[in-house]
């Protein structure tokens, strides 16, 4: 077997691969070998066709099977002799086959651009505290009592903002009916802008069994196409007003939202949420400062595969989580094409930044170790409820060291960073 090599781009080399005719003839052969074993055709007896017969009918086929099974067995040679590592699916450019003659293909593949890091020390960051506040937990427990609140009629006063209320509703739009027409029963929390931008507006201080008209004229730039820009003619016939009586915070509040025995079990598991939430989130916002400086800093050519795999990859998260959810992503309005045009962009920058990462732990010599990937399976059985054990049988270590890898890098960062704490 013979290899050749073409440079394209930084991170392009197209392959030629020449193989000789005697391993041509080899392969072609055993394929109508095989093929003679299992065929069967009108007028001959199991295995006793004749080789022109089966080339008449089955060439093509053959030729398909061949040309494939020589490109898979030595293709991973042909990329050993070169010394290349492909990171996205190779393009590959058959020549013709011919007994008694040589076999030439070509192949396109796409490399790890070659990346020397520069200014990744004394990089300077923002750290914003984890801590929770005395006004983070009221604000928490403000909406624990807002989801245990219970829903009671009220009569004798008129709708406030964060009511619930009932009404009959009529739109149009220079006469054409919006929203399909009339809705009964319709059911709104005021204070929330579900429906229109002003409408809960013009449903505060109404009172039940009171009908209201009114005209809505509706912003240019709104998101529904159908209300953008336009005037709404509006008529509503208020039937209910609710409001929401929300628990005292006592004992007896906690032991109900959960395993607490007093109020301040409760606050201390409000706030130890809060601080595990901020502090993951704090992490986040110094990993897309480091990734934004490192990308910055170092520009190079990401290999085009690369992007397209992730973007893809990032789809099908997308349609995963809808279907579990049981929606069709088509609901979104846009075609798997468009999305994939909307991941691109953040597809591109996590591979650069995986690609800087992966460089620079090369440049440094940083490895991950057995103490890395035993704190990472005790956060992650922290984090799940289960046994290190478990884990360790679950999900072996080659899937966690992308992650093992990325935060010892960070923490390599960080290390000679200029932190200010915010």
């Amino acid at each position: 077997m013979k290899t050749e090599v073409a440079h394209v781009s930084e991170v392009e080399r197209r392959v030629t691969v020449e193989l000789d005719a005697a391993t041509v003839d080899t392969a072609i052969d055993r394929a109508y070998n095989n093929l003679k074993k299992k065929v069967r055709l009108p007028g001959f007896r199991p295995g006793k066709a004749p080789l022109s017969i089966l080339q008449k009918h089955f060439k093509a086929q053959i030729e398909e099977e061949v040309i494939s099974e020589l490109v898979q067995t030595t293709f991973p040679e042909a990329m050993e002799q070169q010394n290349l590592k492909p990171v996205s699916m190779p393009k590959v450019e058959n020549g013709v086959l011919e007994k008694g003659r040589e076999f030439s293909y070509t192949v396109a593949v796409e490399i790890k651009p070659v990346i020397d890091v520069k200014d990744y020390t004394g990089l300077k960051i923002e750290r914003i505290s984890p801590d929770a506040k005395d006004e983070d937990v009221a604000e928490e427990l403000e909406r624990y009592r807002a989801s245990y609140a219970e829903m009671r009629e009220v009569t004798g006063r008129a709708a406030r903002m964060d009511d619930s209320v009932t009404f009959d509703m009529e739109g149009f739009i220079g006469g054409e009916p919006y929203l399909g027409g009339k809705k009964t029963d319709y059911f709104l929390e005021l204070g929330r802008n579900m429906l229109l931008p002003g409408f809960d507006e013009q449903v505060v201080g109404m009172n039940p069994g009171e009908t209201k008209k009114f005209d809505l004229a509706i912003a240019a730039d709104y998101g529904d196409p159908q209300a953008a820009g336009k005037t709404i003619a509006f008529s509503i016939d208020l039937k209910t007003i609710k409001e929401k009586i929300k628990p005292e915070l006592s004992d007896d509040f906690a032991r109900e939202v959960g395993e607490h025995q007093s109020l301040d079990a409760l606050k201390e598991t409000v706030r130890s949420s809060i601080s595990d939430r901020k502090k993951k989130h704090s992490e986040n916002n110094v990993r897309d400062q480091i990734f934004a400086a490192l990308i910055e800093k170092n520009p190079f050519t990401v290999p085009p595969g690369m992007v397209e795999m992730q973007a893809r990859n990032m789809l099908r998260d997308v349609q995963r989580m809808f279907q579990q959810q049981g929606l069709d992503i088509g609901a979104l309005g846009q075609s798997p094409d468009q999305l994939l045009e909307h991941y691109r962009a953040s597809a591109e920058r996590q591979v650069r930044s995986a690609l800087l990462l992966d460089a620079l732990a090369e440049k440094e010599g940083i490895k991950a170790e057995d103490a890395d990937f035993d704190r990472h399976y005790a956060e992650l059985a922290a984090m799940y409820k289960e046994t290190v054990e478990t884990l360790r049988k679950n999900i072996p270590r080659d899937r966690l060291e992308p992650q093992v890898m990325e935060r010892k890098v960070i923490d390599f960062i960080l290390s000679s960073a200029e932190i200010t704490e915010k």
